[in-house]
């Protein structure tokens, strides 16, 4: 039991246990889980860039975007509330603006952010909370796979 503590533990249950204990256990390591995602945002600073959005300057966070699409010398972001913004700024500039490795560009047209992706194939990938599909252009393939590969190398790191 103090083993299990100190591995971290947030609960234990010693055999046999009742339903009720063990629904009482999984609440527990919820509200941990809850927990330690309220105070890792609080100390985490919003990371922001500053657009150009009809005639005036907006700060958009980094972590709100799910996907940009390019419009000629325009880009089109799509954000989780499923808003929109538009700013006079070219994808390959916009691309220069965003954090390295959180955000892939798929396709001439588009760029993604990593952590959004739901399911992806060489033909497209679908976001979460997103009902279209993002086409994947031929020459992205092999890049969009080692970037997706990289990050869950780290991910799975982290539970070793």
């Amino acid at each position: 039991e103090a083993r299990g503590f100190q591995a971290g533990a947030t609960d234990f249950l010693h055999k046999p246990f009742f339903y009720q204990r063990f629904v009482k256990a999984v609440d527990k390591a919820r509200q941990w889980i809850k927990m330690r995602k309220v105070t890792t945002m609080a100390h985490r600073p919003e990371r922001l860039i500053t657009l150009k959005v009809e005639y005036k300057n907006v700060q958009v966070s980094v972590d709100n975007i799910v996907y940009i699409e390019s419009m000629d010398n325009y880009v089109k972001l799509h954000l989780l509330d499923n808003s929109t913004l538009v700013s006079q700024i070219s994808l390959k500039k916009m691309e220069e603006l965003l954090p390295d490795k959180e955000f892939v560009r798929v396709h001439r047209s588009y760029l993604v952010a990593v952590t959004k992706i739901e399911r992806y194939n060489k033909q497209s990938i679908k976001l979460m909370g997103i009902d279209e599909e993002i086409p994947v252009g031929r020459n992205y393939v092999a890049e969009i796979g080692a970037l997706l590969k990289d990050s869950f190398d780290r991910i799975a790191a982290k539970f070793k």
